[in-house]
């Protein structure tokens, strides 16, 4: 038996929690054809209805409100999803990169950031958070677990920097798919009918520090004739001073959005900036790609990887950029973004994982 936890349903939607989704879609519609049975595990209090036709298991664990009254469920993977699975002697599958401590199960690392980049804020905070890490990298090397990852780059840096073997390492990329189902909400425009006035490039991320958002601010005092929108999940300061992000009336900050109003920027945006410092794939810039959107996004880590000549590069550390005269000079077809889309799709990521499963299940 295989269990899945299944947290991320309860959450809000994230890169790492649509990865999550779209691959248990692809899981539950093949399960049967390749002979898994699957369970998927989540909180009796969670507010989860479905589970893309699997069966769901409710298990007790402690349930908080946080400031925003938000269910949380601390420890719950630890203590409650892995404890269960452990003792019906499953396999234990976590998307969002957990290696398990005693269940056999898979391990997912999408990414070597916490060890390989270091954003030089909240530092007790991050010490933290990387010390978690790497207890969970290391569980993962000592025990010989299988690791997925989404691109080559990943790959390698999961073998330079773990010193494992690459035998043991499986690639499963990303899709887009997901956007060609998406409802396009243009209510953001009547909040904010001064994207509508003038041309506007759109940013959209966690407004963590590795996406490099600071990059966009420069930029957009350098390019006052559009506008610059950014959405995003966390505070304002991330950018530095809010009255930094006031003074420039070219930009504008967004806050958190929904996926339908994502869409509708992405569509009617000149171009979509993804001026990342760090990336294990980047979905973003293929939902861009998929509804007609031009790409501006830098060379680092797994980005030319994954995007090819389909988008238009820039220097992450330098914002001397004329977005409109990059959009003019540097020519992307039509065609090489087709063949680039053409490579990546949840279908395939969903098989990669089909694949795995069954080969722990036989073992």
């Amino acid at each position: 038996m295989i269990y899945i936890d299944g947290l991320f349903l309860a959450q809000r939607i994230n890169g790492i929690n649509r990865y999550s989704r779209e691959t248990l879609k692809v899981i539950a519609e093949g399960c049967e054809r390749v002979g898994l049975r699957i369970n998927v595990l989540v909180p009796l209090n969670s507010e989860i209805n479905d589970a893309y036709g699997l069966e769901i298991i409710r298990l007790e664990h402690p349930v908080k409100i946080d400031n925003e009254g938000n269910k949380t469920f601390s420890g719950w993977t630890r203590k409650t999803a892995e404890r269960y699975s452990y003792e019906r002697k499953g396999i234990f599958v976590n998307f969002s990169g957990y290696a398990p401590r005693k269940a056999n199960g898979p391990c997912v690392i999408h990414d070597l950031r916490p060890v390989c980049y270091d954003d030089g804020t909240k530092p007790y905070q991050n010490m933290k958070f990387k010390a978690a890490f790497r207890l969970n990298c290391e569980i993962a090397k000592r025990r010989r677990l299988p690791i997925m990852t989404v691109s080559a780059y990943s790959k390698q840096t999961i073998i330079d920097t773990l010193k494992v073997s690459g035998e043991t390492i499986h690639i499963s990329y990303c899709g887009w798919q997901h956007v060609l189902d998406i409802q396009e909400n243009d209510v953001i425009f009547r909040k904010h009918p001064e994207l509508l006035a003038k041309p506007y490039v759109f940013a959209l991320g966690s407004i963590a520090a590795h996406k490099n958002f600071k990059w966009i601010v420069e930029v957009a005092k350098r390019n006052p004739e559009i506008m610059f929108a950014i959405a995003g999940g966390k505070e304002l300061e991330t950018f530095g001073t809010s009255g930094e992000i006031e003074e420039r009336n070219n930009l504008i900050y967004l806050g958190y959005i929904n996926d339908g109003e994502a869409k509708s920027l992405m569509k009617k945006a000149i171009a979509f900036l993804f001026p990342s410092l760090y990336e294990g794939f980047g979905i973003p810039p293929f939902e861009a790609m998929a509804v007609g959107t031009e790409v501006i996004a830098s060379r680092e880590t797994c980005l030319p990887e994954i995007l090819g000549n389909s988008v238009h590069y820039i220097n992450a550390n330098d914002p001397n950029v004329n977005i409109i005269q990059l959009l003019k000079q540097s020519s992307v077809s039509e065609c090489s973004k087709q063949v680039i889309l053409s490579r990546y799709s949840w279908e395939k990521t969903g098989q990669t994982w089909l694949k795995l499963l069954s080969e722990m299940e036989n073992n």
